[in-house]
């Protein structure tokens, strides 16, 4: 029994043996087989590999031919562009000229139009003219006659004319010497009615003549910077008065006279509410003269003239060229003509 055990084991193990020989055996043809698969996957894929960098290489050149193909399109296109625009402006500069050239003709056609109009107009306007002409040599003797008419009607004119210039110019010359008779002789009654006015007022310094003129200082008739006659200033201007209807009485009726009262201040202003300068106290002071002698002397208003020049007219200064004297406040009388 124990002899057929050992056996048994022997045999089991020699099959073990031979079992894992076998499996051996089967390994390394696998490992055989697998060897020889890689090494040709390997030479496979290195000539994949070749293929594939070859492919690449090919790509490459391929899209450099494409990019230089796309390079020329480009140029090909931009070119075909230009001769469109240039094919495009030459059509335009061709209708612009043809439009230009139907233009000029269509004016060239309205201009021959209106020179044969005119030359029509013209032709009506010549048959006009000689029938005119015919015309005026018909009427040309009757047209001398009136003329010769005319002349003498023009030269009985020009003798009327000369005549009457000559009397018009002997008129002016009576109007002047009447004119400088009563300028004379109101001069003459000017000088009496200042001499009275002297002999009435007194030789006082601010009673004086200057030029033509009579001349009363301010201060004699009215108060500072008022024009209300003061008790003084309303008894010289009676005296005033009382000669001034004497010399009413002697000048005679068609002598154009005026008494012209001018009133002036000095240069000291004036601001109120009655006189915002000198001038409106310049104006009533000569107002107020005017006044009183047309009450006093019931002298006619067209005889009285009052004037205002505040402190701008300085006495004894008619000029503006004339160098000024200082301005004095006083009342002027002025004997003149209208």
């Amino acid at each position: 029994m124990r002899r057929r055990a050992v056996t048994r084991e022997a045999e089991l193990w020699a099959g073990f043996v031979d079992g894992l020989a076998a499996l051996l055996l089967v390994l390394l043809f696998l490992v055989l087989i697998f060897a020889l698969g890689q090494s040709a996957l390997s030479a496979r894929l290195g000539e994949t590999r070749s293929g594939l960098a070859a492919a690449a290489a090919e790509r490459e050149r391929l899209a450099a031919a494409l990019a230089a193909s796309e390079t020329g399109r480009m140029e090909l296109m931009a070119l075909l562009e230009r001769e469109r625009a240039a094919q495009a402006d030459a059509l335009a500069r061709r209708d612009r000229a043809v439009a230009e050239l139907e233009a000029a003709l269509a004016g060239e056609r309205e201009r021959s139009g209106r020179l044969e109009l005119e030359r029509d107009e013209r032709a009506g306007a010549l048959v006009a003219a000689e029938a005119r002409i015919r015309e005026l040599a018909a009427g040309h003797e009757e047209l001398w006659g009136k003329i010769a008419t005319l002349e003498a009607r023009l030269a009985h004119s020009e003798r009327e004319l000369r005549a009457r210039e000559l009397a018009v110019a002997e008129l002016e010359a009576r109007v002047d010497r009447l004119l400088a008779e009563r300028l004379r002789e109101l001069e003459r009654y000017r000088s009496e009615f200042f001499g009275r006015l002297r002999e009435a007022l007194g030789e006082r310094p601010e009673i004086r003549v200057v030029g033509d003129r009579f001349v009363i200082a301010a201060e004699i008739l009215f108060p500072s910077g008022s024009d209300q006659l003061s008790e003084q200033g309303l008894a010289e201007l009676s005296r005033v008065a009382e000669i001034l209807v004497e010399l009413m009485g002697t000048i005679p009726a068609e002598l154009p006279w005026v008494l012209q009262v001018d009133g002036h201040t000095d240069r000291r202003p004036i601001r109120s509410a009655r006189f915002p300068s000198n001038w409106e106290l310049s104006t009533a002071r000569a107002l107020a003269v005017v006044r009183h002698l047309h009450r006093s002397a019931a002298c006619r208003p067209s005889g009285l003239v009052a004037a205002g020049f505040g402190e701008h007219r300085p006495l004894g200064s008619r000029s503006a060229t004339r160098p000024r004297s200082p301005a004095t406040a006083a009342i002027e009388f002025k004997l003149t003509s209208r």
